[in-house]
């Protein structure tokens, strides 16, 4: 869970250096963890959380707060809100887009090699260790560096 929004983070902040995760299993009855959570520290310096659920209704947000202005968002829903400093919270009118459908064609476009795909080789790996990372963190429960793990 939450590889998307790993994504979304390194597409917006660059690459992620440091990874401090728990997980744990506090609903299901199958050995597996169903809550995570993690913290994040990006090359640039901005940190990021990822916080995960498998046990309750499917929502996802993706939030980012700045010192002159936050964004909302609800991807799922194709949703996005603005809130400036000192103004109200305001709606960002968007094309409404079946963004599974719309990333599905991406990928046969790819595969086809009439375009490159949006995540190259290095930004995969790159998410792949992150969530190792995350897995390694939680387990060892110390903070991991990236760099450690090749």
């Amino acid at each position: 869970m939450g590889v998307h929004m790993i994504d979304a983070m390194t597409h917006f902040f660059g690459r992620i250096v440091r990874v401090s995760a728990q997980s744990k299993r506090l609903v299901l009855k199958v050995d597996m963890d169903d809550a995570t959570s993690a913290l994040f520290d990006f090359e640039n310096g901005q940190t990021g959380y990822l916080g995960t659920l498998t046990t309750c209704p499917s929502t996802t947000y993706f939030n980012l707060y700045g010192t002159k202005a936050n964004a909302f968002a609800d991807p799922d829903a194709n949703r996005l809100w603005i809130q400036k400093v000192n103004e109200e919270l305001s709606e960002v009118d968007l094309v409404q887009v079946d963004t599974l459908l719309a990333e599905l064609e991406e990928f046969a476009d790819a595969c086809a090699g009439r375009l490159d795909y949006r995540i190259g080789p290095a930004s995969a790996i790159h998410t792949v260790a992150v969530m190792q990372a995350m897995v390694r963190s939680a387990k060892e429960e110390k903070i991991i560096h990236i760099n450690e793990l090749f």
